[in-house]
């Protein structure tokens, strides 16, 4: 009987597992130093390598010909591992063998000594599944083992375990397999397989996995099964991965944003013309729409955006921006909502057009529609920005509040002094706290120093404050124009007398507050980090 794909290319070694480098050094450099811990926890999502790497290790410590950390694959022992008949390598599943019973006679086996080799080793998968008692009777046995004995507990929900349980173990995490990475395993199968698949299949498989190893080689398994002549086209693999992509998704939500809802339907009715799994399309939909949602609230890009493709992550940063959070939320509820009414053979899309027609009633049609779309110029596009940066440092356009204001420019520009400025510092700060608190915190470590043909030169402690502000130029530079009424330009530098200077700054400021408006001086203060004397 031929094995599936995924325990056909089962690692055999570390170098051979994907990802989780933080774990095979750790791993690695124990067993180079022999200083084997007696209890491991493994814990993290399905299909990763858990116990993947809990094999190779049993392996590794027993290996009678070890390669530095690596197992030789070729001994009695590795080779009675790979084939499960090693009489010191017990695997236990919590799943179904959850009781007090199975416990106990685990503590029976403990007591007896390795028959052949040096260590004996206690797999339990699915740990979280014992019951209270059972972790009971493991916990003493666990704390102080004999030496001779090392356990691996295994499991997909850590937050289950009990703490004593956890305190006795050394604990790994896990994490999903980056998209490139196994992009490149899964070609690396094929060429072993024989088998020529176009790279947009390898990346459907990939990014539909999710990062899990596991479901993209039984994916991967499935469409190798259709192959004829040794390759793999779009129109097989079609049979497997469901018809739909981000490019509809994008027109979709592009016509919802501009209010042509009209369009957006008759994308719904090109998608059931071409034969698309609705199902599978708002599953897409609805996590494209909480990228969205995720990158609008933190900026946050590699941690919300690292299984899309560049050109859809500029994208979703662009979109982001065009409507407020409330609506954006509403909007993933409504197809949140719908999710599970699509079954119907008869009319397949109409929970998605009633979702539609229901966003348009509820967030579009009414008076204050201006104050939550943010209009954009051709020029105003948001450039996207590298992964190293955080999305929450890019340029703002957005303005949720009435004391917010864009600048635009003016034909008519006028010279303005440096006291302008100083009275517009404070309204400055608040503008920008209410766009972007950390972009607001950063600007208020800073103070106006000079002032020369309209451009502002800011004065910082700390390089790193200044670095940070000049990656938003043009941000500051729009608000503070706005308030003033004229285009300035900004500049920053390191201010030697920055304590004295900004304590100065502060009774200037001071000296023109009127002393009835206490709200105003409160607010003044706050906002540059001063005190009253």
């Amino acid at each position: 009987m031929s094995k599936t794909l995924y325990r056909k290319y089962r690692p055999n070694t570390f170098s051979e597992v994907i990802g989780q480098e933080h774990i095979k050094i750790t791993l690695e450099n124990e067993i180079l130093n022999d200083k084997i811990s007696h209890a491991y926890l493994f814990s993290g999502p399905r299909g990763i390598g858990k116990t993947t790497i809990a094999r190779i290790l049993a392996k590794s410590v027993n290996c009678t010909n070890r390669k530095d950390f690596e197992p030789c694959n070729e001994c009695e022992n590795c080779i009675s591992v790979i084939n499960g008949n090693n009489l010191d390598l017990i695997e236990i599943d919590a799943a179904s063998n959850r009781g007090i019973n199975e416990i106990r006679e685990l503590r029976e086996m403990v007591r007896y000594s390795p028959s052949k080799n040096k260590y004996k080793i206690f797999i339990i998968d699915e740990v979280h599944m014992l019951t209270v008692e059972a972790f009971n009777a493991l916990l003493k046995t666990l704390e102080e083992p004999p030496k001779h004995v090392i356990f691996i507990l295994a499991t997909t929900e850590f937050h289950k375990l009990p703490l004593t349980i956890i305190s006795r173990c050394q604990k790994f995490d896990f994490k999903v397999i980056p998209i490139e990475k196994l992009k490149t395993h899964l070609k690396d199968v094929c060429v072993k397989e024989n088998i020529k698949v176009d790279n947009d299949i390898i990346e459907k498989i990939a990014r539909r996995s999710g990062g899990y190893a596991r479901d993209a080689l039984s994916i991967l398994g499935q469409i190798l099964s259709l192959s004829e002549n040794n390759e793999v086209n779009s129109d097989t693999a079609s049979l497997i991965l469901p018809k739909s992509d981000f490019e509809s998704i994008t027109h979709l939500v592009d016509d919802i944003i501009s209010q042509k809802f009209d369009f957006a339907i008759k994308v719904l009715d090109s998608l059931v013309s071409d034969g698309v799994n609705l199902n599978y399309f708002t599953e897409e939909l609805i996590n494209y729409i909480r990228k969205v949602i995720l990158v609008k609230m933190s900026g946050v890009s590699e941690k919300y955006l690292w299984d899309v493709d560049k050109n859809i992550e500029e994208k979703i940063i662009e979109q982001s921006q065009k409507l407020d959070l409330k609506i954006w939320y509403g909007i993933l509820k409504e197809f949140f909502s719908v999710f599970n009414e699509l079954n119907n053979d008869r009319f397949k899309q109409l929970p998605l057009e009633m979702a539609i027609v229901s966003i348009k009633n509820k967030f579009f049609d009414n008076a204050d529609y201006e104050s939550k779309v943010i209009s954009f110029k051709k020029e105003e596009v948001i450039k996207p920005i590298t992964k190293k940066q955080s999305f929450i440092e890019s340029s703002i356009k957005e303005s949720n509040d009435e004391n917010d204001i864009v600048f635009k420019e003016t034909k008519n520009n006028k010279n303005i002094n440096i006291e302008d400025i100083t009275k517009a510092w404070p309204q400055l700060l608040i503008n920008l706290k209410d766009c972007n608190h950390s972009l607001s915190a950063f600007v208020k470590s800073g103070h106006p120093i000079c002032l020369e043909n309209n451009k502002l030169t800011i004065g910082f402690q700390f390089k790193f404050h200044l670095d940070r502000i000049m990656s938003f130029k043009q941000v500051i530079e729009d608000t503070l124009s706005g308030i003033v009424g004229t285009k300035v330009f900004i500049d920053g530098d390191i201010d030697k007398d920055y304590e004295e200077n900004r304590k100065k700054i502060i009774k200037d400021i001071y000296t023109d507050t009127s002393m009835e408006d206490n709200n105003n001086l409160n607010n003044l203060l706050d906002n540059f980090g001063g005190e009253l004397v």
